[in-house]
């Protein structure tokens, strides 16, 4: 959906809160045709840096199923699976456990697998479910209950969100109109009571010119997930922040950034539909209203002493015996979860189901005084 066609929505209905403007411009942006991610792309997760990100989820996902006491199925549903490439890389690692690779399910959710015609459900034969075979959204997938995982990485900061400023002391709602044809921004009314409930629980006071984002997408898609995991674990993974933070005065202005050709800036209504738009996740918020939905947060932490913890320094010296591909593994290691690159951009948020065991190896202190050397 270009701009044009967000312009002519806007035309027919009037003005649209910011987290209508911003979910078109997301469908158009990850269903354009020859959209690319990663390095070619606009920009790059750690998935991309190499396949050694998806063999520590590997084994973090195969401690779950012991933990779980080795069903089969083991149930991985990942949102926002994208073409499937960190599916490949977790179940090539699987591989290594026959158990455990025969006993996964892995099922992918994806904006760009189309919707189930009818409501219906579907997996994909053989446990494996690639975007044409998988699922839409996690609430097609709720009404089948699952032992497992529901595992997410850079999904929840792309979610749309509600923009909030605060003026003379009153919290108003960011909508989009038009004005001689150009997207511009009013401020009107919330546009749901859920906005204002939202603000209650978050505790920040009004400063004149703050601006908040409220994302209630997340808040319904960790509603979906607690309504399909019946036993196991929420696995997220992104960049955020903790509700303290607001109230000291980061992110005054609001976190939304976008993104076009590895190039960050903060103007949302550039190239609509051709930038990647997203918000940094309220960790708080998420494990508040998780514990309501009785996923009880186990831990969160960096994304570097997750993968520490699970053994990354160890599993790329061990990556291959061919020099070349070893050398790379070793970089990627570092790249991924040394202290202020990627491994702490990133943190690791993981929480279950009641009745599971709490210590899992990823959520460990790898090493109190552990300092990784350079490759």
């Amino acid at each position: 959906m270009t701009e044009s066609v967000i312009c002519a929505h806007i035309q027919q209905r009037g003005p649209i809160p910011f987290a209508e403007f911003m979910a078109l411009a997301a469908r158009a942006y990850y269903t354009g045709p020859g959209r690319t991610l990663g390095r070619a792309g606009d920009f790059y997760t750690s998935v991309h840096v190499h396949p050694l990100f998806g063999a520590i989820l590997a084994a973090q996902l195969r401690e779950m199923w012991a933990l779980l006491d080795r069903p089969a199925p083991f149930t991985v549903v990942e949102c926002g699976a994208g073409a499937g490439l960190l599916a490949d890389d977790i179940l090539t690692e699987a591989a290594r456990w026959p158990d455990f690779h025969a006993a996964l399910h892995y099922v992918l959710v994806d904006i760009r697998t189309p919707s189930p015609r009818g409501g219906a459900p579907r997996y994909a034969a053989g446990g494996y479910a690639r975007p044409g075979r998988g699922f839409h959204a996690l609430s097609d997938v709720a009404p089948c209950p699952i032992v497992g995982c529901v595992l997410s990485n850079e999904f929840v900061d792309a979610l749309p969100v509600h923009r909030l400023r605060c003026v003379a002391g009153q919290w108003r709602e960011v909508w989009i109109t038009l004005d001689g044809g150009e997207l511009v921004e009013v401020l009107g009314e919330f546009s749901t009571p859920d906005l204002a409930a939202y603000l209650t629980g978050l505790g920040v006071p009004p400063v004149d010119r703050q601006e908040v984002e409220v994302n209630l997408a997340a808040l319904r898609w960790l509603e979906d997930a607690a309504a399909l995991l019946a036993r196991g674990f929420l696995l997220t993974i992104d960049y955020g922040y903790e509700v303290n933070d607001l109230r000291a005065g980061r992110f005054s202005q609001g976190s939304l950034m976008a993104y076009r050709q590895h190039t960050a800036h903060t103007d949302p209504y550039q190239a609509v539909g051709e930038q990647d738009l997203t918000t940094h996740v309220n960790w708080t918020v998420l494990m508040q209203h998780g514990d309501k939905l009785g996923l009880h947060t186990l831990g969160l932490i960096t994304q570097s002493r997750f993968l520490l913890a699970l053994g990354i320094l160890e599993r790329a010296a061990a990556w291959s015996d061919d020099e070349a591909q070893a050398g790379r593994a070793r970089r990627a290691a570092w790249q991924l979860a040394a202290p202020g690159g990627l491994g702490d951009t990133f943190q690791v948020l993981v929480q279950a189901t009641g009745g599971l065991p709490t210590a899992l190896r990823g959520l460990a202190d790898p090493f109190s005084t552990f300092e990784p050397s350079r490759p």
